[in-house]
């Protein structure tokens, strides 16, 4: 079992928001989900240390999530932008638990 973290990746698989507009960032689904693949196995651990999604819809963010899920590995999803925190604490029943992510407790 090994640790990894993922951060900042700002997937739009459910928006008109790519991220590949910018130098370097050409093909980075393709490119993550081969290295993942290829390093991850299914009893390691990978902490999603937020961003996840550049979408700014929580309905837009269903591909990103479903992406993630199907890739190996036990995910566990922290928070990006503190600014968005209330908003997905007040829609915190629509995200995607149940379905393998797990959320920290948030803060009251």
């Amino acid at each position: 079992m090994a640790l990894f973290v993922l951060g900042d990746p700002h997937l739009s698989l459910g928006a008109s928001k790519p991220m590949d507009i910018f130098p370097g960032w050409n093909d980075y689904v393709d490119r993550l989900e081969k290295n993942w693949r290829k390093l991850i196995t299914p009893q390691d651990t990978i902490v999603l240390a937020g961003d996840i999604s550049w979408a700014m819809r929580l309905t837009d963010t269903r591909k990103d999530f479903a992406f993630l899920q199907q890739l190996p590995g036990q995910k566990d999803h922290h928070e990006g932008q503190p600014r968005l925190l209330v908003v997905h604490r007040q829609q915190d029943e629509r995200l995607p638990q149940g379905r393998g992510l797990r959320y920290p407790a948030y803060p009251a």
